[in-house]
């Protein structure tokens, strides 16, 4: 990473550094493109670069240009829509307040309406591309222009120019003279190409519903939660308004060939129910920000009993009971609806038998369903019910202990650090470089903050290590214990640790103590006096920091050392309840385990 001297600068870098000129630079320091920091270093900079406002403006319509291709893609922090839709609102990302954008002065200038919401899915399509086409093409335009500038600004000769651009044409697949233009008047969409299109404007659509609701079933039935096809057509109309059932059935004609007889969109729900997290998965590089719950795969019935999508910044420890109340009963109550329908019909013999056998098929399927939901019930409660950790109460107790010892450490510390404070206010800089070392107080300064606050944090993790076995504990809290013996280092005068004071403290200050290596009655100054309540009980001080590190050595041992086995119990400990800042294959697993998400989620995601 290079690192301009000045923020401003870094646009004129972006743009220099790109360049054909520094491109033959780079090929001449080494022909195998293997750029390592010993190539960059030895390229020169410039000064005659910096300020060029010709040079920043023309790089920063290249970013936009870049951060309009951007806006495409699901995995981008400028991720503002699929190429199908007509237009953003405001240019709106879809992550807000994503750590990673930089904000620009124009930003409504990224996405721009590509076509009328009147024209077909295919037109839009076609529109798409040929302003992705454009923007490609502007792009190496304005490179070009950079190029020319750069050359310019440092007077390059015509013989000096051609030099560079053969070169760059032997070493490399490309000619910098002859870049290709892409064709923006014929466009052509595949089939194959138009239907992965129209499943990212459903995705997106899905998506944005599930976000909304926190909790989308699968299934209908249901008077409180729309169903994801109602869910996908209410975002079509939020996009298209009066064109959105056009779009959509179009849509649904282009992703599968099932006619439109018991409900509009059969293809849109079954892309939904079979195909929809598995594209949701990889559109988002195996991060799920949507989970799909799923009884299929809890029985060797060909069923699926219950599924819904989750929004899995919404999930905490309410979900299961929210699933329950709000879904299961239902989902239940529609099934046994269903099943003693069915079961009657089949029973009746005035019914042709094709019937009879289509409402044998349906029992089969209901009664399958409740049975599968039997069993996710019984796996939901399970992941609600606690799971203690492996920790004995000798070991509470022992975390209690030294947290007790930790605290006596701890004011020692803080104590010893005010009296050189005391000190430091009396004596100038000098004297301190004289008495102790060059570097003593600046080495206490530097560290003093960090020492204090490792302290308080490892009396902390006392405090949660102590407590009994199903109350969870921060998985970062362990790698204190087994810090400590970093944290105190030794009491040499080399050592960066908090003891490494001590070697200063009883050189210096010993000569001011008794035999009981207490202050003496009379010292002569308060310079003296200081010195001797520095060195008085070290030994005392030292013997504390070696049984901390010794229970600290215990703790380290006896609890669970491996980082992810720690976190996972933090989400299980009290029943199932995610901590997002772990991430997705942490919180996901214990679903995993349970069974009640499809299985690509342990291929593609565990």
């Amino acid at each position: 990473m290079l690192f301009p001297r000045d923020e401003s600068m870094g646009w004129e870098m972006l743009a220099v550094l790109n360049s054909d000129l520094y491109h033959g630079l780079f090929l001449s320091l080494t022909p195998e493109r293997d750029w390592q920091i010993e190539i960059v270093s030895r390229i020169p900079w410039l000064d005659i670069f910096e300020n060029d406002e010709e040079i920043t403006e023309t790089v920063k319509n290249q970013y936009r240009l870049f951060l309009a291709e951007e806006s495409y893609d699901p995995s981008s922090p400028y991720f503002a829509g699929p190429e199908l839709l007509t237009s953003v609102t405001d240019c709106e990302f879809f992550y807000e307040n994503h750590p990673s954008i930089i904000p620009l002065d124009e930003p409504s200038e990224i996405r721009r309406d590509i076509a009328d919401k009147g024209d077909s899915i295919r037109e839009i399509a076609k529109s798409a591309e040929r302003t992705r086409r454009s923007q490609r093409n502007e792009i190496e335009r304005l490179a070009n222009d950079i190029n020319m500038t750069v050359f310019d600004v440092l007077d390059i000769s015509e013989e000096a120019r051609t030099s560079v651009i053969e070169e760059i044409s032997l070493r490399t697949k490309e000619d910098p003279a002859n870049r290709p233009q892409l064709d923006v008047e014929n466009i052509e969409i595949s089939d194959e190409g138009l239907r992965s299109k129209a499943q990212g404007l459903l995705h997106y659509c899905l998506v944005s519903a599930v976000q909304e609701n926190s909790i989308i079933p699968i299934h209908t039935g249901y008077e409180t939660h729309s169903d994801p096809v109602e869910a996908i057509k209410n975002q079509m109309e939020r996009h298209f308004g009066e064109y959105a059932d056009d779009r959509l059935a179009e849509i649904d004609r282009i992703i599968g060939s099932r006619a439109p007889v018991e409900e509009n969109y059969p293809n849109v729900r079954e892309w939904v129910e079979s195909e929809f997290f598995e594209f949701h998965i990889e559109q988002f590089d195996k991060k799920p920000i949507v989970w799909q719950l799923d009884s299929e795969a809890l029985t060797s019935e060909d069923a699926r009993g219950f599924a819904c999508l989750v929004d899995y910044e919404a999930v905490d420890n309410s979900l299961f009971d929210r699933i329950q109340s709000q879904l299961l009963e239902v989902r239940k109550a529609t099934l046994r609806e269903r099943r003693n329908a069915a079961d009657r019909r089949r029973s009746d013999d005035s019914l042709p038998a094709t019937e009879r056998a289509e409402a044998t098929e349906t029992y089969d399927l209901c009664a399958n369903g409740l049975q599968q939901i039997e069993v996710f019930e019984e796996r939901i409660q399970n992941l609600a019910r606690e799971t203690p950790r492996e920790w004995s109460t000798e070991n509470q107790k022992l975390a209690e202990d030294l947290g007790d010892t930790l605290e006596s450490f701890r004011v020692q510390t803080k104590d010893r650090l005010s009296t050189l404070d005391s000190l430091h206010e009396m004596k100038e800089a000098d004297w301190f470089e004289d008495t102790f070392s060059p570097t003593f107080f600046e080495t206490v300064m530097e560290n003093r903050e960090e020492w204090v606050n490792a302290l308080e944090d490892l009396q902390t993790a006392c405090e949660a290590y102590s407590v009994p076995a199903d109350k969870p504990v921060e998985a970062n809290h362990y790698d204190l214990f087994p810090y400590f013996t970093d944290l105190v280092g030794s009491d040499h005068y080399s050592s960066n640790g908090v003891l490494f004071m001590t070697y200063y403290f009883e050189r210096e200050g010993s000569q001011f103590l008794n035999e009981k290596g207490e202050p003496k009655d009379s010292i002569g100054s308060e310079e003296a006096s200081l010195l001797a309540e520095l060195a008085a009980g070290l030994d005392k001080y030292k013997h504390l920091a070696e049984e901390i590190e010794r229970k600290c050595d215990t703790i380290s041992r006896n609890a669970q050392s491996n980082w992810e086995d720690r976190a996972l119990s933090e989400v299980v400990t009290a029943g199932y309840n995610p901590r997002h800042k772990h991430g997705v294959a942490i919180n996901i697993s214990p679903l995993v385990d349970a069974g009640i998400v499809p299985d690509i989620v342990d291929e593609m995601v565990i």
